[in-house]
């Protein structure tokens, strides 16, 4: 059987474990997981732990490898998904634009497929300190099921997108905000309709009991109560009156007239709701990086 392999941008973690290089010397450059049964590498190009993070960040770079060990050729689709499924966590762990693109089956072969990616590699309060491939190797161990669960039915992979999209520090802050919003509003939809609540005419409505014959005539959920109940159900319990009027403010009219330190505080609070919310929902225990305070840690 041959060994799978994929290629990763943006991905600026450094490894758990050591590598021999050909003088003889050592790099930390390796983290190992078994993911549905498969033996996963990820292996970082050099320059991912010997250059300083200021000559890696705000640009694409082809930063890693995926090896997947012993794939056979009706099973380069699995392997396939895995590479893509770990570049999504990877992704959410680094809040950096970490995507696969390209791979090589069998590896060695010389037998590549490329293709275009977007993206840039960042290190802005990352969800975990990926400088230390041990927060990886434990975040991927604990959560790879639910995500594996959760990825389509909360269309997980968006989300992370407009995560790190919203990091993207030249745009103005409006559209940032616009993004985390956009992020509350996906987690919100799928939240609700993975608990069968009812969407008739364009909204998701509470059903009185016995229920009306004309379900369209069943009172509204409001944006803000289904953000509650979806946060309440993770026992997250967080004022959501500051964020829902700058949203309506940014949604509506494209502007909001509050100090720009206001809206800020905002978009932190959003990130930290945001990525406490996903982390509970992947069933993961321990501790992640804050977003509202930087350089603190916080205990899921």
């Amino acid at each position: 059987m041959s060994d799978y392999c994929a290629f990763l941008s943006n991905c600026l973690a450094i490894g758990e474990h050591n590598s021999q290089r050909p003088d003889g010397s050592s790099i930390r450059d390796k983290i190992e997981w078994k993911l549905n049964n498969y033996e996963v590498i990820l292996l970082q190009n050099e320059d991912m732990i010997t250059q300083p993070l200021d000559q890696l960040r705000n640009r694409w770079i082809a930063s890693s490898r995926v090896i997947i060990k012993n794939v056979t050729p009706p099973k380069v689709g699995v392997a396939e998904n895995i590479a893509r499924d770990l570049a999504s966590m990877l992704h959410f762990a680094g809040m950096s634009q970490v995507h696969v693109f390209g791979n090589e089956y069998p590896m060695g072969s010389g037998n590549r497929i490329t293709y275009s990616t977007t993206g840039i590699a960042k290190f802005f309060r990352p969800t975990f300190d990926v400088r230390n491939g041990t927060n990886l190797k434990s975040f991927v161990d604990q959560c790879w099921r639910s995500y594996i669960q959760l990825k389509q039915k909360r269309k997980l992979n968006i989300v992370f997108e407009m995560l790190t999209a919203s990091e993207a520090t030249l745009l103005p802050l409006e559209f940032r905000l616009a993004s985390v919003f956009i992020a509350l509003e996906n987690l919100k939809d799928t939240y609700a309709r993975s608990n069968n609540i009812p969407y008739v005419k364009g909204y998701f409505r509470k059903i009185s009991s016995p229920p009306k014959h004309n379900l369209s005539k069943e009172r509204k959920y409001t944006f803000e109560e289904l953000l509650t109940l979806m946060l309440r159900e993770v026992k997250i319990r967080k004022g959501l009156k500051r964020i829902i009027g700058l949203r309506n403010d940014i949604i509506h009219s494209g502007l909001s007239r509050r100090p720009y330190n206001s809206k800020w505080k905002t978009f932190e609070n959003c990130h930290g709701i945001i990525r406490r919310y996903i982390l509970k929902i992947l069933n993961y225990k321990g501790e992640c990086c804050s977003y509202e305070k930087p350089n603190s840690l916080l205990l899921i």
